[in-house]
């Protein structure tokens, strides 16, 4: 998962072409409904949901002094609401995955 489908597609490629199996899934996980749709389809997908690794992050570059501000609140908005939506998303298909 994750904003930009082209480089998703790029890794697709190469985890097929070693013979192992990738879905890509464009999503802002900072939006809530698109954590939780991204996360039903890969459970759609491959049938079941044994881990996950939350790895969205985002660093903005630049001097603090002057910076835009909404910059900033999207940089955080990435890195804890993606973490938080995907993970709220997640549990009860990791918990299923437990008891099985």
């Amino acid at each position: 998962m994750a904003r930009r489908k082209g480089l998703l597609d790029e890794l697709v490629r190469d985890i097929e072409a070693s013979a192992g199996a990738a879905l890509a899934v464009e999503a802002d996980l900072a939006q809530r409904a698109q954590a939780q749709a991204a996360v039903a389809r890969m459970v759609a997908h491959f049938g079941r949901l044994d881990t996950v690794v939350n790895n969205t992050g985002l660093m903005i570059i630049g001097p603090a002094l002057g910076a835009d501000t909404e910059d900033w609140e999207r940089m955080i908005a990435i890195n804890l609401l993606g973490l938080v939506h995907t993970t709220h998303a997640a549990l009860p298909h990791l918990v299923q995955a437990a008891e099985s």
